[in-house]
């Protein structure tokens, strides 16, 4: 239990049953022999020797009352069949009885498993069984995903793709079954402009000419992989295996048949046969570069058009993965390989049908504020080229010899490159190679070690939209990429638009009187960034340190993500969220208080967050579960509060509802036996995790051991078949933020 929690409401779930009382009857029986003890004594004017044991007897009848009044109400039972009594006072509002506790509740979501996911519904993402629905307000489980656990879970803009238990790849939504709702790029509400249950939003993304739009269930695409990571970006998905390979495949179904094969379809591989049958790149390291001994990846993050990938020795690499891959410099170099491809010999600025790569170039990815400051120099004069002791007195005329001489050049450039074009038009042999479309699949399979971070070692990566995070596993963070709102994270003294290089952000700035300020992990979404730190704090008064968490925040306020009561345009410099920082709680094994950890952070776009804490003594008793905060953007009603104003301080998420019942479905697994019950109930006590909570709050359950099924799989008449069982498998709940979504899923650990 956190220190701050002012009751122990667990005692009243795990106690014996006991004949329910209503508190006003305990609070008369308590009151009863004050008052007729005192008015007696107040009216008595005789017997002055006996006063003093007449005042002890009021006193001891006054405690006894108090006392019993106390244990009738620490007594009675909060289950709903111990909850008859007509007497009894009405709760107050927002508090409902339960007829299980809370060790029951997470159980029970341990055997039947699920995906829960809420929000944007535009593109058939959050809901595919309902794509005509256009926002989910409330939690709500998918059907599909009944009785599974996922190794990974993505909830983009137009597209979700999921990774399951046997490690193949599910991908669904609007803008992956069909391209055209990809195409009409004007008739879309971006995401940061709400609402989106309007029904042109709504109905914008479905099938054109169909306001009624078939379930869009999820299909396998990459199969026998043994994926254990996913990233997404609007166009691409990327995918890691347990082997350290990072796959690349199209996040859209019309481009995922195989170049020179349209006979093949997407369906071999939906029925879970053959994972050739769709197009797949994999990334490879540079020619004469190759991985240490016993190197390889471990790790991948996105932003909207770069990729990092983080090796087990410490190595960070990355690749463009869009045209706008270097704009604000969130790659951390400007070198990059690209793919090329032979061009249309009767069009020489498109690919050819076939798209043959033809080898690869090195380009240069400039960010924008160099190509700026290049592009807007003024054109250089006589002046300019000579010191000002060498200039003669006609100034004037050497400018405009100068002048002259640079427009002669430009001619002469020109006209060489008209002849090298007429050249290649004559002859069909001689069609150059063009850089691949940025959209492909092809575009760059090539990473590239961070030329600043060669030695650095880094422990952890992250990347928002246009920036990009490392923490090094001493605890320093660096930041580098866009900074227009401070998302970086290194200071107000950097007043430009992007950070080209990775720069140190100096947390200790944030704790000056405070000592040893390291950083234990490091997340990035959208345009915000968030850190959590362990310091050591003076004892005020007395000598000695305390061990603090903290979580800091910075970036784009505008929704509240930065979740310290603001609404702060432009953070550059991290500030603490304390609603979730400092936290202490008191530990059974040891006897002490110590501090809370965060055990996860997710952010979505345009900026909302979900923050889970680690508040699990796996020493004591695993069946403890984790507490959720949420804050930030709520337009599509994300947060999953019933309402649509953004938040900006952390909130208490509400306990998720049962499975959606499905024609055609599986009845969920069965509660255990009241043996059973009574016996885990007795176990939760003697543990001394007392854990129904004060308030009505979602606890996410903690690692456990659970069987669990893989994606259903296509027969050959276009039925599912229900997946295959894997028994045992260490499973928890955890929750992810996506596109204007979130979601809450069983993630399974890679054994």
């Amino acid at each position: 239990m956190l220190a701050n929690s002012s009751t122990r409401a667990g005692t009243r779930a795990l106690t014996s049953p006991l004949p329910a009382r209503s508190p006003a009857r305990s609070l008369r029986l308590a009151q009863r022999p004050y008052s007729s003890s005192s008015s007696s004594s107040s009216g008595s004017t005789t017997g002055t020797k006996n006063a003093p044991r007449t005042s002890a007897l009021v006193a001891a009848a006054a405690s006894l009352g108090v006392a019993y009044g106390i244990y009738n109400s620490l007594s009675t039972v909060l289950h709903a069949e111990a909850s008859g009594d007509p007497n009894a006072e009405p709760l107050a509002p927002g508090i409902t009885l339960t007829d299980r506790t809370q060790q029951e509740q997470m159980r029970a979501r341990a055997i039947s498993q699920g995906v829960y996911a809420w929000g944007s519904n535009r593109h058939a993402v959050v809901a595919p069984d309902q794509p005509a629905v256009g926002l989910i307000k409330n939690p709500r489980s998918i059907p599909f995903f009944d009785g599974m656990a996922l190794r990974d879970l993505v909830l983009a803009e137009r597209h979700g793709v999921a990774v399951d238990a046997q490690g193949d790849v599910l991908q669904w939504g609007a803008g992956f079954f069909d391209a055209r709702s990809r195409g009409a790029e004007g008739d879309q509400t971006a995401i940061e402009d709400i609402p989106y249950a309007s029904r042109a939003a709504r109905y914008s993304a479905k099938l054109p000419g169909r306001e009624e739009a078939a379930p869009m269930l999820p299909v396998r695409t990459l199969v026998g992989k043994d994926i254990v990571r996913i990233q997404a970006s609007d166009t691409k998905v990327f995918a890691l295996g347990r082997n350290g390979d990072v796959w690349i495949i199209s996040a859209i179904q019309e481009e995922q048949k195989p170049r020179g094969g349209s006979a093949r379809s997407w369906l071999p591989s939906a029925l879970g046969g053959n994972s050739a049958s769709i197009d797949a790149q994999k990334f490879s390291l540079p020619k004469g570069a190759k991985f240490r001994r016993g190197e390889k990846i471990i790790n991948i993050v996105t932003g909207e058009s770069h990729l990092l990938a983080l090796t087990n020795q410490e190595r960070t690499f990355g690749a463009p993965t869009g045209a706008d891959a270097n704009t604000f410099g969130q790659l951390g170099f400007r070198k990059a390989i690209l793919n090329t491809v032979q061009a249309d010999a009767n069009d020489l600025g498109t690919p050819s049908s076939s798209g043959t790569v033809t080898g690869s170039i090195e380009v240069s990815l400039e960010p924008r504020i160099l190509l700026d400051a290049v592009l807007n120099a003024p054109a250089p004069t006589a002046v300019d080229l000579l010191p000002a002791w060498a200039l003669p007195p006609s100034v004037e005329q050497r400018a405009a010899e100068a002048q002259k001489a640079r427009e002669e050049a430009k001619a002469a450039a020109a006209a060489a490159k008209q002849s090298r074009v007429l050249q290649q038009q004559q002859s069909a042999s001689a069609v150059p190679s063009i850089v691949e479309d940025p959209r492909s699949i092809r575009y760059c399979t090539t990473l590239t070690e961070i030329p600043a971070l060669r030695g650095v070692p880094v422990a952890q990566i992250a990347a928002g939209t246009h920036h990009s995070l490392a923490r090094t596993s001493d605890g320093r963070v660096l930041g580098w990429g866009r900074h227009t709102h401070g998302q970086s994270g290194v200071g107000s003294q950097v007043a430009i638009e992007c950070v080209t290089a990775p720069t140190e952000v100096v947390l200790a700035r944030c704790f000056p009187s405070s000592v040893d300020v390291r950083c234990t992990a490091i997340y990035a979404g959208a345009e915000n960034s968030i850190f959590v730190t362990s310091r050591l704090e003076p004892l005020g008064g007395r000598s000695g340190v305390r061990a603090v968490r903290d979580v800091l925040s910075c970036g784009k306020g505008t929704f509240g993500t930065l979740g310290n009561a603001q609404w702060t345009q432009v953070a550059s410099s991290p500030v603490r969220v304390k609603s979730v920082s400092g936290l202490q709680e008191y530990s059974d094994r040891t006897g002490r208080i110590h501090p809370v950890d965060t055990y996860s952070v997710s952010i979505g776009i345009p900026g909302h967050v979900a923050l889970v804490l680690d508040t699990v003594d796996t020493h004591t008793h695993a069946a403890y579960g984790r507490d959720v905060n949420v804050w930030g953007g709520n337009g599509a009603m994300q947060l999953g509060t019933g309402k649509r104003n953004n938040l900006a301080v952390p909130q208490h998420f509400p306990p998720l509802p049962p499975l959606t019942p499905s024609a055609g479905a599986e009845a969920p697994a069965p509660l255990p036996s009241e043996k059973e019950r009574e016996r885990l109930r007795e176990e939760d006590i003697n543990s001394g995790a007392l854990t129904h909570m004060p308030h009505n709050r979602l606890q996410l359950a903690s690692k456990t051991i659970a069987d669990t099924r893989t994606a259903p799989k296509l027969d050959k008449d276009g039925n599912f078949q229900t997946g295959s069982v894997k028994r045992r498998v260490p499973v928890e709940e955890t929750m992810v933020a996506g596109a204007a979504a979130m979601a809450v899923y069983w993630k399974t650990d890679v054994q």
